[in-house]
C-alpha cells in the first residue's frame, strides 16, 4: 500500500481547484477543509454542493478522461489528496468503502435522471433528437395495493449524550450524512461522531418476523459490535435483544425494544 500522505495538496481559502471544461484525470479526497462544487451558467453561478472531510469529487474525469463538468473552489483553507488512476486502484484495494460510495452516488444520479424523464414524458414534453418517445402512460407506475405496515417499537440511545433515535421502519440505516450523494441515514450520527470514524452507511437495523436484527453495511470500516462481540461478516443479520449494547467504532449505543 502506498503512503497516500505524499499526495496531499493544499489550497488557500478562495482558491480554484479546477474550472469546468478544464482537462484533467485526477480525483480529489478532502483531508481537511471544505470545497464548493458549482457550475457557471452564463453570468450566474449554480452551486451543487459544499463538501467536507472524507468527501470526494472530480471522479468523472478519472474514469472518462473528459473535461471537467463543474468547477471546484476552496471555501476555507483545505488539504486534499490528489488521486491519479494508479493510486485510485491502490485505494480501492485498501478501502472498499470508496467503491461502494461511488456506486451509491451514481445510483442516486441515475434515479434522479429517470425521475426527470418520467416527469417530462408525463407532461407531454419532447426530447430533441428522440423520434420514438415512450408514451407517457407507459411510464406511469401502477398503484400498488395499500399494505398496512407492522407496528414497530424500537429505539437506539446514544450513551453520553442520551439522544434517542426512534425506529419506525423495517429497515433503518445507521451512519452519517453523505454530502456527496445527499443520502441521510435514518439514524444519523453526524452530530455524535465528530471525529468521523463511523462510515456514512455503517450498519443497519432490520425488523423481520417480529424480531430486530443488526447487520454491518458492505464497505463499512472500523468495526461493529454487539455486547463487545464483533460482527464477523458484513451484510449478515445478527439478532438484537432489548438492552443490547452496540459499538460503532468508539461510539456506544443502547438498543431498546418493546414486545
Amino acid at each position: 500500500m502506498k503512503e497516500f500522505s505524499k499526495y496531499k495538496v493544499s489550497f488557500a481559502k478562495g482558491s480554484r481547484i479546477f474550472s469546468q471544461d478544464d482537462p484533467g484525470e485526477n480525483m480529489y479526497i478532502i483531508h481537511s477543509g471544505r470545497i464548493r462544487i458549482f457550475r457557471e451558467v452564463g453570468s450566474q453561478s449554480v452551486e451543487f454542493a459544499v463538501l467536507e472531510k472524507g468527501d470526494f469529487f472530480g471522479e468523472m474525469a478519472l474514469f472518462e478522461h473528459q473535461p471537467r463538468s463543474a468547477s471546484a473552489e476552496a471555501v476555507e483553507d483545505s488539504e486534499l489528496l490528489s488521486i491519479d488512476p494508479p493510486t485510485f486502484a491502490d485505494m480501492i484495494r485498501a478501502n472498499p468503502e470508496i467503491a461502494v460510495r461511488m456506486l451509491r452516488k451514481y445510483c442516486t444520479r441515475l434515479r434522479e435522471a429517470n425521475r426527470r424523464i418520467e416527469e417530462l414524458a408525463a407532461a407531454g414534453a419532447t426530447l430533441a433528437g428522440v423520434d420514438d418517445m415512450i408514451p407517457p402512460r407507459a411510464l406511469v407506475t401502477p398503484q400498488a395495493p395499500e399494505v398496512v405496515p407492522p407496528r414497530i417499537r424500537g429505539s437506539v440511545v446514544v450513551e453520553g449524550s442520551g439522544r434517542v433515535f426512534t425506529i419506525t421502519k423495517e429497515s433503518s440505516v445507521i451512519g452519517r450524512l453523505d454530502h456527496v450523494t445527499g443520502m441521510r441515514p435514518e439514524i444519523d450520527l453526524s452530530a455524535e461522531d465528530v471525529s468521523r470514524h463511523i462510515s456514512r452507511r455503517h450498519a443497519r437495523i432490520t425488523y423481520r418476523d417480529g424480531k430486530f436484527f443488526l447487520s454491518e453495511e458492505v464497505g463499512a470500516m472500523n468495526g461493529t459490535f454487539i455486547n463487545g462481540v464483533k460482527l464477523a461478516q458484513q451484510g449478515v443479520l445478527y439478532p438484537l435483544e432489548n438492552g443490547d449494547r452496540l459499538s460503532l467504532c468508539q461510539l456506544q449505543l443502547l438498543f431498546r425494544s418493546e414486545p
